[in-house]
């Protein structure tokens, strides 16, 4: 969320190419008539301490840029639509409660739609992992958010080279693995695999303690739970929930993967 802020107030302050244009001739007009009037190398100095506060110029523009959202938002997330909620970055989160899962086929695990949001499926690499806290009037859910490349779609309507936010259902890193995110805890950054995450929509949201959280406001994308819906390529073979994926419970690397998503995808 930090970087998409970053983005949009540079976005903001940085000038398009109309006004760099005019810039540079109110520049070059300022120079030729210093040079009309003095000799050449005072020309050639005007021209060099130009470049040098063209630069220094665009060294300040970059520090607003990052510090506006800094001091506006005070580190927290910008919700659009969310009430009764605050979402910050959580530098030492704590464990949290262990969940039972409610077991699905693999028909179900590969079904197109999960809850009434569409399931997206593509293989992609970890850029970015922020563990978050949800404050929701006072009562706290610590999760994490994965910025994710997007290389290979196989199923959805996201497209390859673009970056996508994906919600994971608990924090990443530290003491805070869970037998229920035993996959999701491993998702740092580098990490390639296959993603099959839910695609949020306008009336996702999740309600907690009066306060409600259109979960839109910080991700386009939510994995069901730790454990499923993703499979993780490491060093020491795919890492991924064999147990509810009884067709590859013997893939011995992410080429088994694919073949293995790509089969059931196409039944």
């Amino acid at each position: 969320m930090k970087n998409k802020q970053f983005i949009d107030a540079w976005n903001k302050i940085a000038p398009d190419s109309a006004a760099d244009a005019r810039m540079l001739d109110a520049i070059l007009a300022r120079n030729q008539a210093m040079r009309q009037t003095k000799k050449g190398e005072v020309y050639t100095m005007i021209q060099k301490f130009n470049r040098k506060w063209l630069a220094a110029a665009a060294c300040l523009i970059v520090v607003a840029a990052v510090a506006i959202p800094l001091l506006n938002g005070g580190g927290e997330f910008d919700l659009a639509r969310s009430a009764g909620v605050k979402v910050r970055p959580a530098a030492n989160p704590p464990g949290g409660t262990v969940f039972s899962l409610a077991y699905l086929t693999e028909a179900e695990l590969f079904a197109p739609e999960w809850r009434g949001m569409e399931i997206a499926a593509f293989e992609g690499l970890v850029q970015e992992v922020e563990n978050i806290v949800i404050d929701y009037n006072g009562e706290k859910d610590y999760r994490a958010i994965v910025s994710i490349e997007v290389v290979e779609v196989f199923r959805g309507s996201v497209e390859a080279g673009s970056v996508v936010r994906v919600l994971l259902p608990a924090p990443v890193g530290g003491d805070v693995r869970r037998t229920d995110t035993s996959v999701s805890s491993q998702m740092t950054v580098g990490t390639r695999g296959i993603f099959m995450p839910m695609k949020y929509n306008e009336t996702t949201y999740s309600e907690q303690n009066g306060g409600t959280l259109f979960l839109l406001d910080i991700a386009e994308y939510g994995l069901g739970d730790g454990e499923r819906w993703a499979f993780l390529d490491k060093p020491d073979g795919p890492v991924f929930a064999r147990y509810a994926y009884e067709g590859a419970a013997d893939a011995a690397d992410m080429d088994d993967i694919r073949r293995y998503v790509a089969d059931m995808l196409a039944d």
